[in-house]
């Protein structure tokens, strides 16, 4: 109650239950679940509690059988295999499309009876081949690009989250036509590295390293390393802190944004660390590592 945010928040997020002193926004969005699942699959392996593998398949049976969030027909087949930004917003939008194609790959991979109930491998070689498309619309022909598919690609904050995605499902597939929207894709990075705001460096990073590690071409390495080492270079050296400048969280030197950079710096630097093996990036990831340890709510 007496949130000055509240015609806001109601006005984005569409879906409430109302308290006698607050409210409960109840958005589902399928990347953040997702991404939980994916959490507590690996917490049940490393700490072999068997409650955290039922969290994990409750999670994936909400995705997949009751939510509605996974688009299995549409009329033209070309939104088959996304999934909506929430079950009550249905717009598409290629970061979180990215994140669901990537994890969904994962987990088939690494948990087959999993595969076998959700069929999560043909949902997210669908989902790629679609946003393939999309994406290639707006590099080629950018009046024929679906507005149904939401995110700026001129930043990695979503052009480089589709690649990240589109890479791990060539690399289940082998299908061209995702090498050749990677493959455009970084050009337009390599002629505009100067260009981006820490974030973006991050994402940049994130999916430049994860490209390396399927298509093995030095140029992904290459480019992962200098926006690793742009990124860096905006490190405060006794904090490990970068600055929060990113325009949907609050701005300034004192702050730590772990909406959309510490969070993806952490991430970028165990990328680059582990394609490259230079202790410069396991460095910064450790430092960063400890920053949001030490800053956590207990």
């Amino acid at each position: 109650a007496g949130n000055d945010s509240m015609e806001k928040i109601y006005s984005h997020f569409q879906a409430w239950t109302e308290y006698d002193k607050y409210s409960v926004i109840e958005q589902r969005r399928p990347d953040c679940n997702f991404q939980a699942a994916l959490l507590f699959l690996l917490a049940s392996e490393e700490f072999k509690r068997r409650r955290y593998r039922v969290i994990a398949e409750n999670i994936l049976d909400f995705l997949y059988f009751r939510s509605g969030l996974l688009v299995r027909f549409s009329p033209d087949q070309s939104l088959v295999g996304t999934w909506g930004w929430s079950h009550v917003l249905k717009t598409v939008w290629f970061d979180d499309n990215a994140w669901n194609c990537l994890i969904q790959l994962l987990v088939s991979a690494n948990y087959p009876e999993l595969e076998r109930k959700y069929g999560m491998k043909e949902w997210a070689l669908t989902l790629a081949d679609n946003m393939a498309a999309a994406f290639m619309s707006h590099f080629q022909a950018p009046k024929e690009f679906r507005p149904v598919w939401l995110g700026n690609l001129n930043l990695p904050h979503w052009g480089s989250l589709a690649c990240m995605a589109m890479a791990k499902a060539y690399g289940a597939s082998r299908r061209p036509a995702l090498k050749e929207a990677v493959d455009i894709y970084h050009k337009f990075l390599e002629a505009n590295v100067d260009s981006f705001i820490a974030s973006e460096l991050a994402y940049a990073a994130i999916g430049s390293g994860i490209c390396y590690s399927v298509f093995k071409d030095d140029k992904f390495r290459s480019l992962a390393s200098c926006f690793g080492d742009k990124l860096a270079s905006r490190m405060d050296t006794a904090t490990g802190n970068i600055t929060a400048e990113h325009y949907e969280a609050p701005v300034g030197k004192h702050l730590a944004d772990t909406i959309y950079t510490m969070n993806w710096a952490l991430m970028g630097f165990q990328i680059l660390a582990g394609i490259t093996g230079e202790g410069k990036y396991r460095g910064a990831f450790l430092k960063i590592l400890d920053l949001m340890l030490r800053i956590q709510d207990r």
